[in-house]
């Protein structure tokens, strides 16, 4: 029967939902975006459920493995390593604390990540610091090799906290705006900002004038005037300063000077669409717009980093996934299935898909065979994959 060794408590705040239990020295190279719960030696990175968090934080050292414990919302089981270059275990959030565990001697061993209450309130909400989120991890040793796949799927009480959750014909309509690059690329039009937003809110087709008032509504109050919304003028993007809108080049090649133009770039580009109904002409969002790079011309890096990104709002939790996983096979490589990595870590096949495209895409990983950005991938196919420069 095994038995705790040591154990450490600490109360603590974060932001941006951030949660790190890392050896002093210790690096760590896949970051924290996993929806959960990842690991490299020395470190364990783990997502909180809101912004500005509340923790409390257990982390125990067992001798041997530790007696399974259903009574927790979130769970997972996860490779782990002592580095013995490194020192004591500290527990971290958005800042440091002096609250650790020592490790020495721990050596190859496993991690039990346990947490309730990170699916309370949403990302940016304002949370009672009476009732902060439970977390727990458990270490203890283990013998032969790292088997990241290994153990039960993960569990979880709802969808990644830190994203949004359903998604509707018309939201997914809106965010093919991102996935198809964009967004990126007109990052600093202020009329595509506002027309972002004005989607996202009318949950349906809407004629002109309704999308250049909903797009009016996110301006400050000294930038509304006495003029109908199609003829407020478009300030410049404050992040941006004096920038030229990129709707002017990309969109026909007329200045942005108003609601209204910066709406008959949208529908140049291919953005927004016209449909007629009743009579009426209405304006939705393209959800399958042409894709900046193809539509730009783009070559080389700029794409890859462009697809990357478009990417990366929706399936880079599953990259962190397979990146940290497949760290730990080290040169022998990790062998596996998009559907056995779904199954594991209780998520699609589709997002699975999309971690690979980002992983294999930048050249974090390599693989036996070809999966960037367009390679057709199948569920079932046996694959190796293997981290940059590890082969």
């Amino acid at each position: 029967m095994s038995h705790i060794i040591d154990s450490v408590v600490a109360d603590l705040a974060t932001d941006f939902a951030i949660l790190h239990a890392r050896q002093e020295g210790a690096d760590w190279d896949a970051g924290n975006l996993t929806p959960f719960a990842a690991t490299s030696p020395g470190f364990v990175g783990m997502q909180a459920g809101t912004k500005y968090a509340y923790l409390h934080v257990v982390i125990e050292r067992w001798d041997g493995p530790p007696f399974a414990d259903l009574a927790w919302e979130d769970s997972d089981e996860l490779p782990f390593e002592e580095d013995p270059t490194a020192g004591i275990l500290k527990i971290a959030g958005f800042d440091d604390t002096d609250i650790g565990l020592d490790v020495s001697g721990l050596g190859t061993a496993r991690v039990q990540v346990f947490a309730r209450g990170r699916h309370r309130y949403p990302y940016d909400a304002v949370v009672d610091p009476e009732s902060p989120e439970e977390w727990l991890l458990r270490f203890y040793p283990v013998s032969g090799e790292h088997q990241p796949l290994s153990g039960p799927p993960r569990r979880s009480a709802g969808p990644n906290p830190t994203q949004s959750t359903v998604v509707t014909p018309w939201r997914g309509a809106v965010l093919a705006l991102r996935s198809s690059g964009w967004s990126d690329v007109l990052v600093s039009s202020h009329g595509f900002y506002l027309a972002q937003l004005a989607l996202l809110m009318t949950h349906g087709p809407v004629t002109r004038q309704q999308l250049a008032a909903q797009m009016a509504r996110y301006m400050a109050p000294w930038e509304l005037g006495g003029a109908d919304a199609e003829h407020l003028p478009v300030p410049p993007r404050g992040l941006f300063g004096d920038q030229a809108d990129p709707l002017t080049s990309y969109g026909g090649g007329h200045p942005i000077g108003v609601i209204g133009d910066a709406i008959d770039a949208l529908l140049d580009i291919g953005l927004l669409l016209r449909e007629t109904r009743q009579g009426k002409e209405l304006l939705i969002a393209n959800p399958a717009p042409e894709p900046a790079w193809e539509r730009l011309g783009m070559e080389g890096s700029v794409v890859v980093g462009l697809r990357s990104r478009a990417l990366a709002e929706q399936h880079n939790g599953a990259a962190s996934d397979i990146k940290s996983a497949v760290a730990w096979t080290r040169h022998d490589g990790l062998t596996t299935t998009a559907r056995a990595m779904a199954l594991r870590w209780s998520t699609t096949v589709d997002d699975i898909v999309g971690g690979l495209r980002i992983i294999t895409g930048t050249g974090d990983v390599v693989a036996n065979r070809e999966l960037g950005f367009d390679a057709d991938i199948d569920a079932d196919e046996t694959l190796r994959l293997w981290s940059a420069g590890a082969r």
